[in-house]
């Protein structure tokens, strides 16, 4: 592509303004200035303030006038060159946007191809493993960063070998145990959290079934230490036999 050389493209000649009555007019304004200001103020000379002040103000709302009409004379060639800045940029913004939809078409088709052929190894060795009887396990196992151009295969099947050997130990020490802990396991993935899930339910039952033969039970479920505390308190003010199973 060639190269755009700006050195003399842009003529750039700074505003001249001067103002050879400025310290005359200053000293002016605080002439009147100042004897408006020691100016005690009647019923009698009201008027005649008045009038001092429109004169006073008077200068000011000229200069300034002059000032914004200098000011947009000013401007007028800077807005000219700014919208002209603006239109070259656009241009050169949207090339940049098609190009980029471009390379993002490129790197989602390159992540796609990576997709597959992870999907390969898995399929080839998913057979060797228990986990395969339970259900289609990919998606939960691939990540984002295994799709990066920066993570190479080796890595990817270093990590995907790695989580099922780790699956194969979890149902390995399920297996000894009651179905219901590998059924929560599956769902789930997480061999801590399913084992405590279960022992919690299988707790909740046991005081169930001893109180079963005895009396009436009732079991509540409350959530939150605020009302869990308030639901004791009102048990023991009523004298309510109760047991609290966490």
């Amino acid at each position: 592509m060639n190269e755009l050389i700006l050195d003399g493209d842009i003529q750039f000649r700074p505003a001249e303004i001067q103002f050879p009555r400025f310290e005359e007019l200053k000293t002016h304004a605080l002439e009147l200035a100042g004897r408006i200001a020691v100016v005690e103020v009647t019923e009698e000379n009201v008027k005649a303030v008045k009038k001092d002040l429109a004169q006073v103000r008077k200068l000011t709302t000229e200069l300034n006038n002059r000032r914004k009409l200098i000011k947009a004379e000013i401007l007028k060639d800077y807005n000219t060159f700014e919208a002209q800045i603006k239109e070259i940029d656009g241009i050169i913004s949207e090339a940049e946007e098609t190009v980029r939809e471009q390379v993002r078409a490129i790197d989602d088709a390159e992540r796609d191809r990576k997709h597959d052929a992870i999907r390969e190894i898995w399929d080839k060795r998913i057979g060797q493993y228990s986990i395969s009887a339970y259900g289609d396990y990919f998606e939960r196992w691939l990540q984002p960063s295994h799709l990066n151009k920066s993570t190479s295969m080796k890595s990817v099947e270093d990590d995907m070998v790695r989580w099922l050997e780790d699956r194969q130990r979890d149902i390995y020490t399920l297996q000894s145990m009651d179905e219901e802990y590998l059924v929560e396991y599956i769902d789930s993935l997480d061999l801590a959290g399913s084992i405590a899930a279960v022992n919690h339910r299988h707790e909740i039952r046991n005081v169930m079934t001893e109180d079963e033969d005895t009396e009436d039970t009732a079991t509540f479920i409350i959530k939150g230490k605020k009302d869990i505390k308030l639901t004791e308190t009102l048990l023991t003010e009523n004298e309510i036999e109760y047991r609290r199973i966490k």
